[in-house]
């Protein structure tokens, strides 16, 4: 990183909650029932550890439990080697499903290992710091209370106006601001006001008054080339499909300039507290906001050439064929919706094409209105198959930049129905 200071880097520590660390890995009791039967060589417990490398980089003898994914190796690493590879990086993004128990405690362990090998290393000055997509920067005063001392971990949902300003539920996040309190690790915001970011949408940078031009990024950095091809096939078939149904409100260029107003923000803030503090910056953010180098990360690179990010994103048991990140973490796939129901991942659905199972469907919620029963097995939203909990997420995107009804295909007692959920004020289109 191009910087006069000494080079950033990390410091770690074993997490969790100490009901959590019980019994094999505490994050077990909340994905057990999610955890896939993997069909490779090995099956997984939450909480392992793998980093990923091309099949030419890694010696197979040298690895004690290795698995293929298509041109790629596996390779189960233990905490303490986790901690040495963060080691030297300037910025360590740890992806997310937002409503993943599981992801959540893992972050909250990982932050833990990177601290403690910083202890461990003599280097406690340089303990990390922690850098939230969940936050905008408008609320940093409140962070900086939190970092005082000044208000607990429970008092930030109030204080953050968590609820309308993130609204995915609190306490899914709470072990992580616990164990920043108890490591001592400073909180910063990362991301644009999101009220900031309805009006950019809507009425465009040029009508913001301003003190909101200030929550933007000095500079607005495109998605790369790479992700604009890979991306291409799917965005038409999002505006295919909106057309068929006469709405005019997606639009591809829209939905990257969207997203690049998020990531160039993150990076740009990320990067600003790195050169402030001098310490590792530890970035917890949306998985499609890490994996393959292409959100965060571009920006990072851009922004600071050479700089070193290490990616760390949940891994579900799939097969692997493209580069998510280095280092993986399994979680078993399960759904919370601020809409009302929770979701797991069947394997065996769908004649052994998996699907999403509704579990749970909470009483008087807006799921239960648009007719979602426990038992539903989704298997289109907003038109796409539902082959991934991914694609439930991309619908939900595309159902808040249209009109607000996220339109669902589910089987149910053999049948085909056709739901139609009231998205309301549950808009949230960040990743």
């Amino acid at each position: 990183m191009e910087t006069n200071e000494q080079r950033i880097v990390p410091y770690a520590r074993l997490v969790l909650c100490a009901a959590l660390l019980m019994a094999a890995w505490g994050c077990a009791p909340l994905v057990q029932e999610t955890t896939p039967e993997v069909d490779m060589a090995h099956d997984f417990q939450p909480g392992d550890l793998f980093e990923l490398a091309p099949a030419s980089a890694m010696d197979m003898s040298e690895s004690q439990d290795v698995s293929r994914t298509h041109d790629h190796r596996m390779s189960r690493i233990r905490d303490e080697q986790f901690a040495e590879i963060a080691r030297s990086a300037d910025f360590v993004l740890i992806g997310e499903a937002h409503t993943s128990p599981c992801d959540h405690i893992m972050q909250a362990k990982l932050l833990e290992l990177i601290y403690q090998d910083r202890y461990t290393m003599r280097q406690a000055n340089f303990a990390p710091v922690l850098g939230l997509e969940m936050v905008g920067v408008d609320y940093q005063p409140v962070l900086d209370r939190f970092n005082a001392g000044e208000l607990s971990p429970a008092d930030l949902e109030l204080a953050l106006d968590w609820a309308d300003t993130w609204g995915h539920p609190f306490e899914l996040y709470l072990p992580i601001f616990e164990k920043a309190r108890e490591l001592g690790v400073a909180v910063y915001a990362l991301n644009v006001p999101p009220r900031v970011v309805r009006l950019y949408r809507t009425e465009g940078e040029e009508n913001l008054d301003e003190q909101d031009r200030t929550y933007l990024p000095a500079q607005l950095i495109g998605p790369s080339e790479e992700q604009i091809e890979a991306l291409q096939e799917e965005m038409e078939r999002h505006g295919a499909m909106a057309q068929e149904r006469g709405s005019t409100g997606f639009s591809p260029e829209r939905f990257f300039r969207i997203q690049s107003l998020w990531d160039s923000m993150m990076a740009e803030q990320a990067l600003r507290v790195a050169r402030e503090t001098n310490r590792q910056v530890v970035i917890l953010a949306g998985q499609g906001h890490v994996e393959q180098g292409w959100g965060i990360p571009h920006r990072l690179e851009t922004l600071a050439p050479g700089s070193e990010a290490l990616l760390v994103v949940p891994w579900r048991g799939e097969e692997i064929e493209d580069d998510p990140g280095q280092v993986l973490f399994y979680c078993g796939l399960s759904h919370r919706s601020r809409l009302g129901f929770t979701l797991i991942w069947d394997l065996e659905a769908n004649d052994g094409r998996g699907g999403a199972l509704v579990e749970e469907v909470e009483p008087g919620s807006r799921a239960e209105a648009g007719g979602v029963v426990v038992g539903d097995l989704i298997i289109k939203a907003q038109g796409l198959e539902v082959d991934s909990m991914g694609v439930l997420h991309q619908a939900g995107m595309q159902a808040a930049q249209e009109d607000h009804i996220l339109r669902l295909t589910v089987l149910r007692g053999g049948d085909e129905i056709g739901l139609e959920v009231d998205m309301a004020s549950n808009d949230s289109e960040s990743e």
